[in-house]
Protein backbone atom coordinates (compact mmCIF):
# COMPACT_ATOMS: atom_id res chain seq x y z
CA UNK A 1 0.00 0.00 0.00
CA UNK A 2 1.30 3.43 -0.87
CA UNK A 3 1.83 6.12 1.70
CA UNK A 4 0.14 9.50 1.66
CA UNK A 5 3.12 10.83 -0.36
CA UNK A 6 2.94 8.04 -2.94
CA UNK A 7 6.27 6.49 -1.94
CA UNK A 8 7.09 2.92 -1.09
CA UNK A 9 6.06 1.59 2.28
CA UNK A 10 7.59 -1.51 3.84
CA UNK A 11 9.51 -2.13 0.61
CA UNK A 12 6.35 -2.67 -1.43
CA UNK A 13 5.79 -1.10 -4.83
CA UNK A 14 3.10 1.49 -5.38
CA UNK A 15 1.26 2.75 -8.44
CA UNK A 16 3.88 5.46 -8.81
CA UNK A 17 6.54 2.87 -9.69
CA UNK A 18 4.66 2.14 -12.93
CA UNK A 19 4.54 5.75 -14.11
CA UNK A 20 6.95 7.17 -16.68
CA UNK A 21 9.33 10.00 -15.70
CA UNK A 22 7.37 12.41 -17.91
CA UNK A 23 4.08 11.61 -16.15
CA UNK A 24 5.75 11.83 -12.74
CA UNK A 25 7.19 15.23 -13.62
CA UNK A 26 3.77 16.47 -14.70
CA UNK A 27 2.10 15.15 -11.53
CA UNK A 28 4.80 16.73 -9.35
CA UNK A 29 4.29 20.04 -11.13
CA UNK A 30 0.53 19.88 -10.57
CA UNK A 31 1.07 19.01 -6.92
CA UNK A 32 3.50 21.93 -6.51
CA UNK A 33 0.85 24.29 -7.91
CA UNK A 34 -1.72 22.79 -5.57
CA UNK A 35 0.59 23.23 -2.58
CA UNK A 36 1.17 26.88 -3.48
CA UNK A 37 -2.56 27.44 -3.85
CA UNK A 38 -3.23 25.75 -0.53
CA UNK A 39 -0.51 27.82 1.14
CA UNK A 40 -2.18 31.02 -0.04
CA UNK A 41 -5.41 29.77 1.50
CA UNK A 42 -3.65 29.10 4.81
CA UNK A 43 -2.04 32.55 4.80
CA UNK A 44 -5.40 34.21 4.09
CA UNK A 45 -6.94 32.36 7.01
CA UNK A 46 -4.16 33.23 9.46
CA UNK A 47 -3.00 36.64 8.28
CA UNK A 48 -5.62 38.17 5.97
CA UNK A 49 -4.83 39.86 2.67
CA UNK A 50 -1.30 40.15 1.22
CA UNK A 51 -1.23 43.92 1.72
CA UNK A 52 -2.16 43.80 5.36
CA UNK A 53 0.22 40.85 5.95
CA UNK A 54 3.13 42.92 4.68
CA UNK A 55 2.43 45.50 7.37
CA UNK A 56 1.32 43.29 10.26
CA UNK A 57 2.43 39.77 11.22
CA UNK A 58 -1.09 39.08 12.57
CA UNK A 59 -4.42 40.63 11.66
CA UNK A 60 -5.49 43.66 13.64
CA UNK A 61 -8.77 42.42 15.13
CA UNK A 62 -11.40 45.10 15.58
CA UNK A 63 -12.66 43.37 18.71
CA UNK A 64 -10.13 42.85 21.48
CA UNK A 65 -12.11 39.79 22.56
CA UNK A 66 -11.00 37.97 19.42
CA UNK A 67 -7.47 39.33 19.03
CA UNK A 68 -5.42 36.09 18.98
CA UNK A 69 -2.67 37.61 21.13
CA UNK A 70 -5.18 38.82 23.70
CA UNK A 71 -7.03 35.49 23.71
CA UNK A 72 -3.83 33.51 24.21
CA UNK A 73 -2.62 35.87 26.92
CA UNK A 74 -5.94 35.43 28.73
CA UNK A 75 -5.81 31.68 28.36
CA UNK A 76 -2.27 31.57 29.76
CA UNK A 77 -3.27 33.91 32.58
CA UNK A 78 -6.23 31.70 33.44
CA UNK A 79 -4.03 28.61 33.32
CA UNK A 80 -1.60 30.17 35.85
CA UNK A 81 -4.37 30.79 38.36
CA UNK A 82 -5.33 28.08 40.85
CA UNK A 83 -8.49 26.34 39.68
CA UNK A 84 -11.72 27.38 41.28
CA UNK A 85 -12.90 24.65 43.64
CA UNK A 86 -16.06 22.76 42.89
CA UNK A 87 -18.69 24.35 45.13
CA UNK A 88 -20.08 22.03 47.76
CA UNK A 89 -23.65 20.84 47.54
CA UNK A 90 -25.96 23.36 49.21
CA UNK A 91 -26.94 22.64 52.79
CA UNK A 92 -30.63 21.98 53.19
CA UNK A 93 -32.36 25.08 54.53
CA UNK A 94 -35.92 26.38 54.48
CA UNK A 95 -36.93 27.31 50.96
CA UNK A 96 -36.33 30.92 50.11
CA UNK A 97 -35.95 33.02 47.01
CA UNK A 98 -32.37 33.22 45.88
CA UNK A 99 -30.05 31.89 43.28
CA UNK A 100 -28.96 28.70 45.01
CA UNK A 101 -31.99 26.97 46.49
CA UNK A 102 -34.86 27.68 44.13
CA UNK A 103 -35.69 24.80 41.85
CA UNK A 104 -36.16 25.65 38.17
CA UNK A 105 -39.70 26.41 37.08
CA UNK A 106 -39.68 24.13 34.08
CA UNK A 107 -41.92 21.51 32.59
CA UNK A 108 -41.94 18.62 35.04
CA UNK A 109 -42.95 15.06 34.46
CA UNK A 110 -43.45 13.42 37.82
CA UNK A 111 -42.26 9.89 38.37
CA UNK A 112 -43.59 9.61 41.91
CA UNK A 113 -46.36 7.15 42.71
CA UNK A 114 -49.82 8.58 43.35
CA UNK A 115 -49.70 7.82 47.05
CA UNK A 116 -46.96 6.67 49.38
CA UNK A 117 -46.68 5.78 53.04
CA UNK A 118 -44.64 8.05 55.25
CA UNK A 119 -42.58 5.18 56.60
CA UNK A 120 -39.88 3.80 54.32
CA UNK A 121 -38.48 0.30 54.56
CA UNK A 122 -34.85 0.06 55.67
CA UNK A 123 -32.28 0.70 52.92
CA UNK A 124 -30.69 -2.61 51.98
CA UNK A 125 -28.31 -3.40 49.23
CA UNK A 126 -29.52 -6.43 47.33
CA UNK A 127 -27.06 -9.04 46.30
CA UNK A 128 -25.86 -8.66 42.74
CA UNK A 129 -26.73 -11.56 40.51
CA UNK A 130 -23.91 -13.50 38.89
CA UNK A 131 -24.97 -12.43 35.42
CA UNK A 132 -24.70 -8.76 36.42
CA UNK A 133 -21.47 -8.97 38.38
CA UNK A 134 -18.75 -6.55 37.18
CA UNK A 135 -16.46 -9.47 36.32
CA UNK A 136 -18.98 -11.02 33.92
CA UNK A 137 -21.10 -8.15 32.61
CA UNK A 138 -19.95 -6.87 29.23
CA UNK A 139 -21.08 -3.78 27.39
CA UNK A 140 -21.84 -4.22 23.73
CA UNK A 141 -19.65 -2.81 20.98
CA UNK A 142 -20.84 -1.41 17.68
CA UNK A 143 -18.80 -1.78 14.47
CA UNK A 144 -17.77 1.54 12.99
CA UNK A 145 -19.39 0.57 9.69
CA UNK A 146 -22.83 -0.03 11.25
CA UNK A 147 -25.26 2.06 9.16
CA UNK A 148 -28.42 3.90 10.16
CA UNK A 149 -31.72 2.61 8.76
CA UNK A 150 -32.49 5.66 6.65
CA UNK A 151 -31.01 5.21 3.18
CA UNK A 152 -28.88 8.05 1.78
CA UNK A 153 -30.11 9.90 -1.32
CA UNK A 154 -29.29 8.31 -4.65
CA UNK A 155 -30.15 11.25 -6.90
CA UNK A 156 -30.62 15.00 -6.85
CA UNK A 157 -33.04 17.03 -8.94
CA UNK A 158 -31.33 19.35 -11.47
CA UNK A 159 -32.89 22.45 -9.85
CA UNK A 160 -31.69 21.36 -6.41
CA UNK A 161 -28.22 20.59 -7.78
CA UNK A 162 -27.98 24.04 -9.37
CA UNK A 163 -29.13 25.75 -6.17
CA UNK A 164 -26.71 23.71 -4.07
CA UNK A 165 -23.75 24.61 -6.26
CA UNK A 166 -24.73 28.28 -6.23
CA UNK A 167 -24.79 28.32 -2.44
CA UNK A 168 -21.46 26.51 -2.20
CA UNK A 169 -19.82 28.95 -4.62
CA UNK A 170 -21.06 31.92 -2.56
CA UNK A 171 -19.59 30.38 0.58
CA UNK A 172 -16.11 29.80 -0.81
CA UNK A 173 -13.15 32.16 -0.56
CA UNK A 174 -13.77 35.08 1.77
CA UNK A 175 -13.22 38.52 0.23
CA UNK A 176 -10.93 40.78 2.24
CA UNK A 177 -12.39 44.27 2.60
CA UNK A 178 -11.72 47.25 4.79
CA UNK A 179 -15.09 46.96 6.50
CA UNK A 180 -15.58 46.48 10.21
CA UNK A 181 -14.98 42.90 11.19
CA UNK A 182 -18.09 40.73 11.55
CA UNK A 183 -17.74 37.83 13.96
CA UNK A 184 -19.85 34.72 13.44
CA UNK A 185 -19.85 31.50 15.45
CA UNK A 186 -20.99 28.33 13.73
CA UNK A 187 -22.46 25.89 16.25
CA UNK A 188 -21.93 22.63 14.40
CA UNK A 189 -23.52 19.52 15.87
CA UNK A 190 -21.67 16.88 13.84
CA UNK A 191 -23.93 13.88 14.40
CA UNK A 192 -23.70 10.24 13.38
CA UNK A 193 -26.89 10.27 11.33
CA UNK A 194 -27.38 14.01 10.77
CA UNK A 195 -25.69 17.36 11.26
CA UNK A 196 -27.40 20.40 12.77
CA UNK A 197 -26.17 23.99 12.42
CA UNK A 198 -26.99 27.25 14.19
CA UNK A 199 -25.01 30.44 13.51
CA UNK A 200 -24.77 33.31 15.98
CA UNK A 201 -23.51 36.86 15.41
CA UNK A 202 -22.73 37.55 19.08
CA UNK A 203 -21.61 41.17 18.86
CA UNK A 204 -24.28 42.50 16.51
CA UNK A 205 -27.39 44.41 17.70
CA UNK A 206 -29.98 41.91 18.81
CA UNK A 207 -27.42 39.09 18.54
CA UNK A 208 -28.92 37.50 15.39
CA UNK A 209 -29.02 33.71 15.73
CA UNK A 210 -30.09 31.66 12.72
CA UNK A 211 -30.89 27.98 12.27
CA UNK A 212 -29.52 26.92 8.89
CA UNK A 213 -31.84 24.72 6.79
CA UNK A 214 -30.19 21.64 5.28
CA UNK A 215 -29.97 21.20 1.50
CA UNK A 216 -33.17 19.68 0.15
CA UNK A 217 -31.51 16.66 -1.41
CA UNK A 218 -29.99 15.55 1.89
CA UNK A 219 -32.72 16.03 4.50
CA UNK A 220 -32.87 13.43 7.26
CA UNK A 221 -36.30 12.23 8.38
CA UNK A 222 -37.77 14.97 6.19
CA UNK A 223 -36.67 17.54 8.78
CA UNK A 224 -35.66 20.88 7.33
CA UNK A 225 -32.74 21.28 9.73
CA UNK A 226 -31.21 17.79 9.70
CA UNK A 227 -28.45 17.30 7.11
CA UNK A 228 -27.62 13.64 6.55
CA UNK A 229 -24.02 13.00 7.51
CA UNK A 230 -22.93 11.39 4.25
CA UNK A 231 -20.40 12.17 1.53
CA UNK A 232 -19.46 10.77 -1.87
CA UNK A 233 -16.10 10.14 -3.55
CA UNK A 234 -15.78 10.26 -7.32
CA UNK A 235 -13.47 8.05 -9.35
CA UNK A 236 -11.04 10.94 -9.85
CA UNK A 237 -10.54 11.34 -6.08
CA UNK A 238 -12.79 14.39 -5.75
CA UNK A 239 -15.27 14.60 -2.87
CA UNK A 240 -18.83 15.73 -3.46
CA UNK A 241 -21.67 16.49 -1.05
CA UNK A 242 -24.40 15.28 -3.38
CA UNK A 243 -24.95 11.94 -5.12
CA UNK A 244 -23.15 11.53 -8.44
CA UNK A 245 -23.48 8.50 -10.74
CA UNK A 246 -20.64 6.09 -10.07
CA UNK A 247 -19.45 7.88 -6.91
CA UNK A 248 -18.77 5.85 -3.79
CA UNK A 249 -20.85 6.57 -0.69
CA UNK A 250 -18.92 7.41 2.49
CA UNK A 251 -20.80 7.21 5.79
CA UNK A 252 -20.01 6.70 9.49
CA UNK A 253 -17.97 9.91 9.22
CA UNK A 254 -18.27 10.81 12.90
CA UNK A 255 -18.09 7.23 14.22
CA UNK A 256 -14.71 6.71 12.59
CA UNK A 257 -13.27 9.76 14.36
CA UNK A 258 -14.88 9.10 17.76
CA UNK A 259 -13.70 5.48 17.78
CA UNK A 260 -10.10 6.59 17.26
CA UNK A 261 -9.82 5.50 13.61
CA UNK A 262 -9.23 8.93 12.07
CA UNK A 263 -5.99 7.89 10.35
CA UNK A 264 -7.27 4.54 9.10
CA UNK A 265 -8.54 4.10 5.52
CA UNK A 266 -12.30 4.37 5.16
CA UNK A 267 -12.23 2.58 1.80
CA UNK A 268 -9.83 0.07 0.29
CA UNK A 269 -8.97 2.07 -2.81
CA UNK A 270 -6.08 4.46 -3.32
CA UNK A 271 -6.16 7.52 -5.53
CA UNK A 272 -2.86 8.73 -7.02
CA UNK A 273 -1.07 6.81 -4.29
CA UNK A 274 -3.07 8.43 -1.49
CA UNK A 275 -5.13 6.61 1.09
CA UNK A 276 -8.58 7.96 1.85
CA UNK A 277 -8.73 8.13 5.64
CA UNK A 278 -11.70 8.87 7.86
CA UNK A 279 -10.02 12.20 8.68
CA UNK A 280 -9.98 13.03 4.96
CA UNK A 281 -13.68 12.25 4.62
CA UNK A 282 -14.67 14.17 7.77
CA UNK A 283 -12.57 17.17 6.70
CA UNK A 284 -14.20 17.27 3.27
CA UNK A 285 -17.71 16.88 4.67
CA UNK A 286 -17.27 19.67 7.24
CA UNK A 287 -15.70 21.90 4.59
CA UNK A 288 -18.83 21.51 2.45
CA UNK A 289 -21.01 22.26 5.49
CA UNK A 290 -19.04 25.43 6.29
CA UNK A 291 -19.14 26.60 2.67
CA UNK A 292 -22.85 25.95 2.48
CA UNK A 293 -23.56 27.78 5.74
CA UNK A 294 -21.62 30.86 4.66
CA UNK A 295 -23.16 30.82 1.19
CA UNK A 296 -26.70 30.38 2.50
CA UNK A 297 -26.31 33.31 4.89
CA UNK A 298 -24.85 35.60 2.23
CA UNK A 299 -27.68 34.80 -0.16
CA UNK A 300 -30.53 34.82 2.38
CA UNK A 301 -29.34 37.36 4.98
CA UNK A 302 -27.17 39.70 2.86
CA UNK A 303 -27.77 42.80 4.98
CA UNK A 304 -25.66 41.36 7.79
CA UNK A 305 -22.57 41.30 5.53
CA UNK A 306 -22.90 44.71 3.87
CA UNK A 307 -19.59 46.53 4.22
CA UNK A 308 -18.23 43.94 6.64
CA UNK A 309 -15.34 41.47 6.72
CA UNK A 310 -16.55 38.16 8.11
CA UNK A 311 -14.48 36.15 10.60
CA UNK A 312 -15.81 32.64 11.12
CA UNK A 313 -15.45 30.52 14.24
CA UNK A 314 -16.48 26.87 14.47
CA UNK A 315 -17.45 25.03 17.66
CA UNK A 316 -17.75 21.25 17.50
CA UNK A 317 -19.29 19.06 20.17
CA UNK A 318 -18.08 15.77 21.64
CA UNK A 319 -19.63 13.51 24.30
CA UNK A 320 -18.38 14.55 27.74
CA UNK A 321 -16.46 11.31 28.27
CA UNK A 322 -14.83 11.58 24.84
CA UNK A 323 -14.12 15.31 25.13
CA UNK A 324 -11.88 14.47 28.10
CA UNK A 325 -9.77 12.32 25.79
CA UNK A 326 -6.83 14.46 24.71
CA UNK A 327 -6.07 12.46 21.58
CA UNK A 328 -9.67 12.52 20.41
CA UNK A 329 -10.11 16.24 21.07
CA UNK A 330 -6.87 16.79 19.18
CA UNK A 331 -8.19 14.79 16.21
CA UNK A 332 -11.38 16.86 16.23
CA UNK A 333 -9.46 20.15 16.31
CA UNK A 334 -7.25 18.97 13.48
CA UNK A 335 -10.19 18.01 11.29
CA UNK A 336 -12.06 21.25 12.07
CA UNK A 337 -9.03 23.45 11.34
CA UNK A 338 -8.35 21.62 8.08
CA UNK A 339 -12.04 21.91 7.15
CA UNK A 340 -11.98 25.69 7.68
CA UNK A 341 -9.01 25.96 5.34
CA UNK A 342 -10.61 23.65 2.78
CA UNK A 343 -13.77 25.78 2.91
CA UNK A 344 -11.64 28.85 2.07
CA UNK A 345 -9.84 27.04 -0.74
CA UNK A 346 -10.93 28.28 -4.17
CA UNK A 347 -10.87 24.95 -5.94
CA UNK A 348 -12.47 21.49 -5.81
CA UNK A 349 -11.98 19.51 -2.63
CA UNK A 350 -10.20 16.26 -3.37
CA UNK A 351 -7.94 13.88 -1.50
CA UNK A 352 -4.79 15.87 -2.23
CA UNK A 353 -6.41 19.02 -0.83
CA UNK A 354 -7.49 17.35 2.41
CA UNK A 355 -4.08 15.67 2.65
CA UNK A 356 -2.22 18.97 2.34
CA UNK A 357 -4.37 20.77 4.90
CA UNK A 358 -4.39 17.90 7.41
CA UNK A 359 -0.60 17.74 7.28
CA UNK A 360 -0.07 21.49 7.40
CA UNK A 361 2.14 22.64 10.26
CA UNK A 362 -0.36 25.25 11.46
CA UNK A 363 -3.20 22.69 11.47
CA UNK A 364 -1.07 20.22 13.43
CA UNK A 365 -0.34 23.03 15.88
CA UNK A 366 -4.07 23.62 16.31
CA UNK A 367 -4.47 19.90 16.96
CA UNK A 368 -1.84 19.99 19.70
CA UNK A 369 -2.93 23.19 21.41
CA UNK A 370 -6.27 24.77 22.29
CA UNK A 371 -4.53 28.17 22.15
CA UNK A 372 -3.38 27.65 18.57
CA UNK A 373 -6.80 26.27 17.67
CA UNK A 374 -8.28 29.53 18.99
CA UNK A 375 -6.28 31.43 16.37
CA UNK A 376 -7.99 29.34 13.71
CA UNK A 377 -11.32 29.94 15.41
CA UNK A 378 -11.82 26.29 16.33
CA UNK A 379 -13.02 24.85 19.65
CA UNK A 380 -14.19 21.44 20.84
CA UNK A 381 -16.79 21.55 23.63
CA UNK A 382 -18.51 18.83 25.64
CA UNK A 383 -22.01 18.32 24.23
CA UNK A 384 -23.45 18.12 27.75
CA UNK A 385 -22.22 21.66 28.38
CA UNK A 386 -23.55 22.83 25.01
CA UNK A 387 -27.01 21.45 25.80
CA UNK A 388 -26.96 22.88 29.31
CA UNK A 389 -25.73 26.32 28.19
CA UNK A 390 -29.12 27.47 26.98
CA UNK A 391 -30.71 26.27 30.22
CA UNK A 392 -28.00 27.94 32.32
CA UNK A 393 -28.55 31.28 30.56
CA UNK A 394 -32.32 31.12 30.99
CA UNK A 395 -34.30 32.39 33.98
CA UNK A 396 -35.25 28.79 34.77
CA UNK A 397 -31.82 27.61 35.88
CA UNK A 398 -30.49 27.17 39.39
CA UNK A 399 -27.21 25.83 40.74
CA UNK A 400 -27.71 22.13 41.34
CA UNK A 401 -26.60 18.63 40.44
CA UNK A 402 -28.12 17.48 37.12
CA UNK A 403 -28.13 14.37 34.99
CA UNK A 404 -28.05 14.79 31.20
CA UNK A 405 -29.19 11.77 29.17
CA UNK A 406 -28.73 12.33 25.43
CA UNK A 407 -30.24 9.63 23.22
CA UNK A 408 -28.71 9.89 19.77
CA UNK A 409 -28.81 7.76 16.67
CA UNK A 410 -25.92 5.51 17.61
CA UNK A 411 -24.94 6.61 21.10
CA UNK A 412 -26.35 7.03 24.57
CA UNK A 413 -24.42 9.87 26.19
CA UNK A 414 -24.86 10.19 29.96
CA UNK A 415 -23.26 12.84 32.13
CA UNK A 416 -23.79 14.03 35.71
CA UNK A 417 -22.71 17.64 36.21
CA UNK A 418 -22.99 20.38 38.80
CA UNK A 419 -23.99 23.83 37.61
CA UNK A 420 -22.67 26.73 39.67
CA UNK A 421 -22.86 30.47 39.10
CA UNK A 422 -20.11 32.71 40.41
CA UNK A 423 -20.84 36.20 41.68
CA UNK A 424 -19.39 37.71 38.51
CA UNK A 425 -22.09 35.87 36.53
CA UNK A 426 -19.76 33.24 35.08
CA UNK A 427 -21.36 29.81 34.80
CA UNK A 428 -19.31 26.81 35.83
CA UNK A 429 -20.02 23.29 34.62
CA UNK A 430 -18.29 20.69 36.76
CA UNK A 431 -18.55 17.42 34.83
CA UNK A 432 -18.57 14.80 37.58
CA UNK A 433 -19.17 11.50 35.86
CA UNK A 434 -20.08 10.35 32.39
CA UNK A 435 -19.93 7.66 29.80
CA UNK A 436 -21.03 7.14 26.22
CA UNK A 437 -22.19 3.77 24.90
CA UNK A 438 -23.35 2.62 21.44
CA UNK A 439 -26.94 2.39 22.68
CA UNK A 440 -28.80 4.96 20.62
CA UNK A 441 -32.01 4.37 18.70
CA UNK A 442 -30.36 3.28 15.47
CA UNK A 443 -27.88 1.16 17.41
CA UNK A 444 -30.81 -0.59 19.10
CA UNK A 445 -32.30 -1.55 15.75
CA UNK A 446 -28.90 -2.71 14.53
CA UNK A 447 -28.44 -4.95 17.59
CA UNK A 448 -31.97 -6.31 17.24
CA UNK A 449 -31.17 -7.10 13.63
CA UNK A 450 -28.16 -9.07 14.82
CA UNK A 451 -30.34 -11.29 17.03
CA UNK A 452 -30.14 -9.46 20.36
CA UNK A 453 -33.34 -8.99 22.37
CA UNK A 454 -34.97 -5.77 23.53
CA UNK A 455 -34.78 -6.82 27.23
CA UNK A 456 -31.04 -7.35 26.80
CA UNK A 457 -30.73 -3.93 25.18
CA UNK A 458 -32.68 -2.34 28.01
CA UNK A 459 -30.33 -3.96 30.51
CA UNK A 460 -27.37 -2.38 28.71
CA UNK A 461 -29.02 1.05 28.96
CA UNK A 462 -30.14 0.49 32.55
CA UNK A 463 -26.68 -0.56 33.61
CA UNK A 464 -25.14 2.49 31.93
CA UNK A 465 -27.50 4.96 33.62
CA UNK A 466 -27.17 3.44 37.05
CA UNK A 467 -23.40 3.22 36.80
CA UNK A 468 -23.18 6.98 36.24
CA UNK A 469 -25.77 7.86 38.92
CA UNK A 470 -24.45 5.55 41.62
CA UNK A 471 -20.79 6.47 41.11
CA UNK A 472 -21.79 10.13 41.28
CA UNK A 473 -23.62 9.50 44.54
CA UNK A 474 -20.91 7.45 46.21
CA UNK A 475 -17.69 8.97 44.87
CA UNK A 476 -18.26 12.38 43.26
CA UNK A 477 -21.02 14.28 45.05
CA UNK A 478 -22.25 12.16 47.99
CA UNK A 479 -23.65 15.11 49.96
CA UNK A 480 -25.83 16.52 47.19
CA UNK A 481 -29.29 17.35 48.50
CA UNK A 482 -30.96 15.31 45.72
CA UNK A 483 -30.11 12.14 47.68
CA UNK A 484 -31.79 13.49 50.82
CA UNK A 485 -35.34 13.37 52.10
CA UNK A 486 -37.82 15.45 50.15
CA UNK A 487 -35.54 16.08 47.17
CA UNK A 488 -35.01 14.48 43.78
CA UNK A 489 -32.46 14.30 40.98
CA UNK A 490 -33.28 16.62 38.03
CA UNK A 491 -32.85 14.79 34.72
CA UNK A 492 -32.75 16.08 31.15
CA UNK A 493 -33.77 13.44 28.61
CA UNK A 494 -32.75 14.96 25.29
CA UNK A 495 -31.58 14.17 21.78
CA UNK A 496 -33.21 12.90 18.64
CA UNK A 497 -34.16 9.66 20.38
CA UNK A 498 -35.58 11.22 23.53
CA UNK A 499 -39.05 9.91 22.69
CA UNK A 500 -37.87 6.32 22.17
CA UNK A 501 -40.06 4.12 24.37
CA UNK A 502 -37.29 1.78 25.64
CA UNK A 503 -35.05 4.71 26.55
CA UNK A 504 -37.85 6.64 28.26
CA UNK A 505 -38.88 3.63 30.33
CA UNK A 506 -35.30 2.89 31.34
CA UNK A 507 -34.87 6.51 32.48
CA UNK A 508 -38.13 6.34 34.42
CA UNK A 509 -36.89 3.22 36.22
CA UNK A 510 -34.30 5.38 37.99
CA UNK A 511 -37.01 6.75 40.31
CA UNK A 512 -38.01 3.58 42.21
CA UNK A 513 -34.37 2.50 42.27
CA UNK A 514 -33.22 5.76 43.88
CA UNK A 515 -36.14 5.77 46.32
CA UNK A 516 -35.11 2.30 47.44
CA UNK A 517 -31.44 3.10 47.93
CA UNK A 518 -31.42 6.77 48.98
CA UNK A 519 -33.56 9.02 51.13
CA UNK A 520 -34.52 11.04 48.07
CA UNK A 521 -37.73 11.03 46.04
CA UNK A 522 -36.28 9.64 42.81
CA UNK A 523 -35.93 11.78 39.70
CA UNK A 524 -37.64 14.75 38.12
CA UNK A 525 -37.67 15.26 34.34
CA UNK A 526 -36.81 18.76 33.10
CA UNK A 527 -37.27 20.21 29.64
CA UNK A 528 -34.68 22.38 27.97
CA UNK A 529 -36.25 25.81 27.48
CA UNK A 530 -36.76 26.85 23.87
CA UNK A 531 -34.88 30.10 23.32
CA UNK A 532 -36.52 33.26 22.12
CA UNK A 533 -35.38 35.23 19.16
CA UNK A 534 -34.02 32.38 17.07
CA UNK A 535 -34.42 32.92 13.33
CA UNK A 536 -36.03 29.78 11.85
CA UNK A 537 -36.48 30.16 8.08
CA UNK A 538 -38.63 27.03 8.08
CA UNK A 539 -41.24 27.08 10.88
CA UNK A 540 -41.02 23.31 11.36
CA UNK A 541 -38.43 23.58 14.10
CA UNK A 542 -37.77 20.87 16.70
CA UNK A 543 -35.54 22.55 19.28
CA UNK A 544 -34.93 19.26 21.10
CA UNK A 545 -32.79 18.12 18.20
CA UNK A 546 -31.06 21.50 17.87
CA UNK A 547 -30.10 22.05 21.51
CA UNK A 548 -26.46 21.07 21.04
CA UNK A 549 -26.05 23.35 18.02
CA UNK A 550 -27.73 26.19 19.94
CA UNK A 551 -25.27 25.90 22.84
CA UNK A 552 -22.30 25.55 20.48
CA UNK A 553 -23.29 28.77 18.71
CA UNK A 554 -22.16 30.80 21.74
CA UNK A 555 -18.55 32.03 21.57
CA UNK A 556 -16.38 29.74 23.63
CA UNK A 557 -15.58 32.43 26.18
CA UNK A 558 -19.31 33.15 26.72
CA UNK A 559 -20.33 29.59 27.54
CA UNK A 560 -18.62 29.53 30.91
CA UNK A 561 -15.94 27.61 32.76
CA UNK A 562 -15.83 23.89 32.11
CA UNK A 563 -14.24 21.52 34.58
CA UNK A 564 -13.71 18.26 32.66
CA UNK A 565 -14.21 14.82 34.14
CA UNK A 566 -10.50 14.45 34.83
CA UNK A 567 -10.47 17.62 36.96
CA UNK A 568 -13.01 16.30 39.45
CA UNK A 569 -11.55 13.79 41.87
CA UNK A 570 -13.41 11.25 43.96
CA UNK A 571 -14.43 12.19 47.47
CA UNK A 572 -11.94 10.13 49.52
CA UNK A 573 -13.06 7.49 51.96
CA UNK A 574 -16.78 7.72 51.31
CA UNK A 575 -17.59 4.65 49.25
CA UNK A 576 -16.71 1.24 50.59
CA UNK A 577 -17.93 -0.76 47.63
CA UNK A 578 -18.51 -0.69 43.92
CA UNK A 579 -21.59 0.97 42.45
CA UNK A 580 -22.65 -2.49 41.31
CA UNK A 581 -23.37 -3.52 44.90
CA UNK A 582 -26.50 -1.41 44.66
CA UNK A 583 -27.41 -2.33 41.12
CA UNK A 584 -30.93 -3.68 40.84
CA UNK A 585 -32.21 -5.27 37.69
CA UNK A 586 -35.86 -5.71 36.85
CA UNK A 587 -35.55 -9.27 38.13
CA UNK A 588 -34.72 -8.05 41.64
CA UNK A 589 -37.36 -5.33 42.01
Amino acid sequence: MGGRNGRRENGRATLFDALTPEVLAKLNGLRAELVQKAQRTIERRLYGSTASRAQNPLPQRKSILHDPNVRIARLKQDASRPPRPIPPAPVEKPRRTGYSLVKPTVTITSTKPAARTSVRPPKVRPATTVSEAPSTFRYWNLPVEAPVREAPPTLIEPADAAQFETILSCGGTEDSTDGIELFATIGLDFGTSSTKIIVRFPYEPGEPTIAIPAPRHCLSDGDSYLWKTVLWLRDDGQFTACPVPGAQLLHSLKQGIVLGEATLPCIGKEYRGLKVTRADAATAYLAFVIRYVRGWLKLNRPAIFTGRTASWFVNLGLPAEKADNGQLSSAYRRVAAAALLAADYDGPIDIEVTNIFLEDRAVLGAARSMEEAAIFGVAVIAETVAEAAGFAKSNQSAPDLYLMVDVGAMTLDICAFRLHRWKDGDDQYALLNGLVRPLGVEAMHWFLGQGESEPAFRKQCERSLKEVVWTTKTDKDPHAHCWQTGNDLPVFLVGGGAQSRPHVEVAQSLSPWLRQHTEGEGIRFLSLPQPRGIDCPDPRFDFGRMAVAWGLSYPEDQIGTILPLSANQDVPGFSESSWSDAFVSKDLV
